[in-house]
């Protein structure tokens, strides 16, 4: 799969600059949605991530193994709910960093509206024992990793959350 950079996801950036989710668009290359497509999207999304980080300046070597991670998936509602207290969850990813946001759930719906087509979306939730790209969010503030494939748009967004104070 390849980065689609006409995405809406670049505007989404300009919009919440203060935002700590790393996004990243695939546009599908004809891999039927399943497993191994829902992995290989995860394993683009580090190799992204890691040269993001190597162009802004840092040189964490971000190490994963996609094929140890193990997730659930969960519907567009558990997905996109208010979060709850005590919680972690996309919302959650996005209106309460570590440095505190100003963000409101109406940036958080207007951001949504920008990175998806609607509700006719698959989602995985993973967990976060195969990257050591998670282990900032594990000492304090938590950690999000979630692959969403959008039939309608035909392409995979990747969610990861991991930062600390």
């Amino acid at each position: 799969m390849q980065e689609w950079k006409e995405a809406p996801f670049y505007q989404a950036y300009e919009e919440y600059p203060d935002s700590v989710l790393d996004i990243v668009i695939l546009k599908n290359d004809g891999m039927k949605p399943g497993d191994q497509a829902f992995r290989s999207a995860a394993d683009d999304f580090f190799t992204i991530v890691q040269e993001r980080c190597y162009d802004s300046g840092c040189y964490i070597d971000m190490v994963w193994d996609t094929a140890a991670m193990k997730g659930q998936l969960i519907s567009p509602e558990q997905f996109f709910a208010k979060p709850e207290k005590g919680q972690f969850s996309y919302a959650y990813a996005f209106l309460d960093p570590p440095q505190g946001s100003s963000y409101t759930f109406s940036d958080f719906e207007k951001l949504n509206a920008l990175l998806f087509s609607g509700n006719d979306l698959e989602i995985w939730q993973w967990d976060n024992d195969f990257s050591n790209y998670f282990d900032e969010g594990k000492e304090w503030w938590g950690t999000g990793f979630w692959t969403v494939y959008d039939k309608k748009q035909d392409c995979f967004i990747v969610i990861g959350a991991s930062a600390t104070d």
